[in-house]
Order: structure tokens, then sequence, then C-alpha cells
């Protein structure tokens, strides 16, 4: 198992270890989508606060939750 704080801090010695172990894990694409998870669950959580502000059972702006959905 590759320890993710280790692979963002110091993604060279990810890829000795690997190396050396004769794996073949591509650690930069592990970077990337990493990266990737990161950026969506900050996208997911801005929902979910710009959700909880949105008034219940009131009037809903239908394109602002299109846009939400988006």
């Amino acid at each position: 198992m590759i320890d993710i704080a280790l692979l963002r801090n110091d993604p060279d010695v990810v890829r000795r270890s690997v190396s050396s172990r004769g794996s073949d894990v591509d650690v930069d694409k592990l970077i990337e989508v990493d990266a990737e998870l990161r950026q969506k669950t900050v996208q997911a959580e801005q929902l979910r606060s710009k959700q909880k502000t949105q008034p219940r059972g009131g009037q809903v702006d239908i394109e602002a939750a299109k846009a939400l959905k988006e």
C-alpha cells in the first residue's frame, strides 16, 4: 500500500520504492488521480454548503438548480 501523504510530499521516494520492488505502478498517474479526487472533493463540499443555505420547501430557482447539477 502506498502512503498518500508520502506520495504527495515526496513522489521520488515512492518511485524508487516501487521500482526497487519490481512493480509497474504509474506514480505520475496516481498523483494526477489524487489531485483530481481532491479537486472533486472540494467541489462536492462547496455544493453541499450551497445546498444547506437554500431554503427548505420554498421556491426554488430551477435555472440555479440546473447549474448546481452541472
